[in-house]
């Protein structure tokens, strides 16, 4: 946990893989132990929940930190099995002949919305989509007063294709300021869903929150060059609604990750 103001960085350890560790890849061998928590989304009360993407039923969890009232570092920290949950989510993607892959979730006004991303290889659909779910069932849910949450609207959306015929796929998604959603794809040519690959382009687009319609630009390096960062992480600047925080996963373990700036250009195309 980051303090802004202070500078300091609190350390809070999630519990360790059956193997000791907490660092995975493929180079270690021990990727099938990730918890991929590949969402995260702050709750009304001031808790932080990480959702896993569910593409293996260990990503079937979530984790929840508690807000820091009278409680210090790993004793805020809980593992909940949401696999009920993710087997509900995984109905509709099955249901699209696709594979389940959640990448983001966001609160907008009283519905949690469920970011899933498509892929592109066959024999699996492409199918990006927002999941949304009544945000009092999903508390109730996480709270064990209620039962699990069903899906109480699908969004599909089309977000084209790289030069390479590479779909592209949803990464992250942000609530605005005005409460539009804006959102991260990329378009990974990589062989599922569990598996990393080259990225092909990057973009950046709105869902308007009244008519749905979807505007999508692509994302471009201050030289003007697309970029080929594997954008995952999106956060809306409330001071400038211009301006977004954005992070991109380099896929190599010895190489940290980029935290940048993304500025929104109206005046041209594209931005």
């Amino acid at each position: 946990v980051l303090d802004a103001a202070a500078g300091s960085i609190e350390p809070i350890l999630l519990p360790h893989s059956p193997d000791g560790a907490r660092v995975f890849d493929d180079l270690r061998g021990n990727k099938a132990f990730k918890l991929d928590l590949e969402a995260c989304v702050a709750l009304p009360d001031g808790r932080l929940v990480a959702l896993g993407s569910g593409s293996s039923p260990r990503r079937e969890r979530i984790v929840v930190l508690a807000a820091p009232v009278g409680l210090t570092g790993d004793s805020r920290l809980a593992m909940v099995d949401a696999s009920d949950w993710y087997a509900e989510m995984r109905s509709h993607a099955e249901a699209q002949g696709a594979e389940l892959n959640v990448e983001g979730a966001v609160i907008q006004g009283a519905r949690l919305r469920v970011v899933q991303r498509g892929h592109g290889k066959r024999p699996t659909t492409h199918w990006n989509a927002l999941l949304d779910f009544t945000l009092d069932d999903f508390l109730d849910w996480l709270d064990r007063r209620g039962a699990t949450p069903r899906a109480c609207a699908l969004l599909e959306v089309r977000l084209g294709a790289s030069r390479d015929g590479v779909p592209f796929g949803f990464t992250d998604a942000a609530v605005t300021q005005d409460g539009s959603l804006a959102f991260l794809a990329c378009a990974e040519d990589s062989a599922d869903v569990r598996s990393d690959g080259p990225v092909l382009g990057c973009r950046f687009g709105w869902i308007d929150p009244d008519d749905a319609s979807v505007l999508v630009t692509d994302v471009l390096e201050p030289d003007r060059r697309p970029t080929m960062l594997k954008l995952e992480g999106l956060e809306a600047r409330l001071e400038d609604p211009h301006a977004f925080d954005v992070v991109a996963d380099m896929d190599r373990p010895e190489e940290p990750a980029v935290h940048a700036e993304l500025r929104v250009d109206w005046s041209s195309e594209p931005a």
